[in-house]
């Protein structure tokens, strides 16, 4: 009877470790290493006037920028994640802008695959990635690493996570990465990584002679003028109630862009007017704004009661490498300006004012008419500055 006890807990000794291992394995993929790597402030992308943001970031890089979605509790949509290079810098944004949701931690692997810091069960050790940073600001919307590229090789993976907040009094938290259908973690824990390649940038000093042999001079603001930028339409946007903010595609048009629903407040009666800031939004396809380029804004400022209202509109371009070529403005109580067949239209040339500019950053008109329950489309073509 002894030697049978003694063998049984025997057994239970030797399979202990064995039974134990996966849930360590787990708690471990969270712990930091013994020296974890410390953040290096130099390699982060402060978002302040002397530092980049992303519209600098777009300009250094030298191909497109690959976005991908954020996701939170393994199928939440949170925000994007940007990528993309310079001549001697890997670029990634975490970019929760437009959502309800806010950054409290970072954490960021950029090397091969084989070096992915995996706990025996194939699941990420977070805590070992060599960048990571805490963020105490709160409603932080927005993160960037620059990373220099010297020591990676030309093709990496990138592993993207985050810990992310809800905009309100929840205070819910959820563990987020970066998408990408193609790589799943091996072990368990749900996420992925990415690949990346780095992109060419090309050397335009060695090949100036070669790709413009006439010495030909360029404009910047013509559009076949071999400038890196392109002239580019923009849209207000009703971010202070974007629910008022109706897409043209959701009315069966063909085009993006927003006309803004700015309804009678029985309080006008009582006070001498409002101003509203309307965001100008470029390269918003689809009227997707989480990739939009915020170029400036729209500011109505209305004055009268008792129901007679009139504005003065005034047009700001916040974004130096744009000025502003035309503005077109509608306004009225029906939803859409109409054609000349009286059916709803989209088209700028039907819209209720026009004015054709060169190269401005700023414009005003003055005593418009602005109805009680206003529908307001505003529309800016602009180009690269000269």
């Amino acid at each position: 009877m002894k030697k049978n006890l003694v063998l049984v807990l025997g057994l239970v000794f030797l399979l202990y470790p064995i039974a134990s291992c996966e849930p360590e394995d787990e708690l471990n993929s969270m712990k930091s290493s013994e020296s974890p790597t410390t953040f290096r402030t130099d390699n982060r992308i402060i978002q302040e006037d002397q530092s980049l943001d992303k519209e600098q970031i777009e300009t250094v890089s030298c191909d497109e920028i690959e976005s991908t979605t954020l996701y939170a509790g393994q199928d939440i949509e949170v925000g994007l994640v940007h990528i993309s290079n310079s001549s001697d810098k890997i670029f990634v944004t975490y970019d929760l802008t437009h959502t309800s949701w806010s950054l409290q931690e970072t954490h960021l692997y950029i090397g091969s695959e084989e070096e992915i810091p995996y706990t025996k069960a194939g699941n990420p050790k977070i805590g070992n990635f060599p960048y990571h940073a805490d963020l105490i600001e709160a409603g932080k919307k927005e993160f960037s690493y620059a990373i220099p590229i010297d020591e990676l090789e030309d093709c990496m993976v990138i592993i993207a996570h985050a810990v992310v907040q809800k905009d309100d009094q929840s205070d819910q938290k959820e563990t987020a990465f970066a998408f990408d259908s193609r790589n799943e973690f091996p072990g368990s824990r749900w996420g992925w990584y990415m690949d990346y390649c780095l992109q060419e940038c090309e050397d335009f000093v060695e090949n100036e002679e070669e790709e413009n042999p006439d010495n030909q001079v360029y404009t910047s603001n013509d559009p076949s003028n071999g400038s890196d930028l392109d002239c580019l339409e923009s849209y207000a946007f009703h971010s202070v109630n974007e629910s008022d903010a109706h897409c043209f595609l959701s009315s069966g048009f063909e085009q993006w862009g927003w006309v803004n629903q700015v309804f009678y407040n029985p309080q006008m009666n009582y006070v001498t007017g409002y101003v509203l800031d309307f965001p100008l939004l470029a390269s918003a396809y689809q009227c997707d704004i989480r990739n939009s380029l915020e170029v400036g804004y729209i500011r109505i400022r209305v004055t009268g009661g008792d129901g007679r209202f009139t504005a003065d509109v005034d047009v700001h371009i916040t974004d130096s490498t744009y000025d502003l070529q035309a503005f077109d403005m509608y306004v009225g109580t029906d939803e859409y300006p109409l054609d000349g067949s009286l059916n709803q239209t989209v088209l700028p040339e039907f819209y209720n004012y026009h004015e054709s500019l060169s190269g401005t950053r700023f414009y005003t008109l003055n005593d418009i008419p602005w109805p009680s329950n206003a529908y307001f489309i505003g529309r800016t073509e602009l180009c690269p500055a000269n």
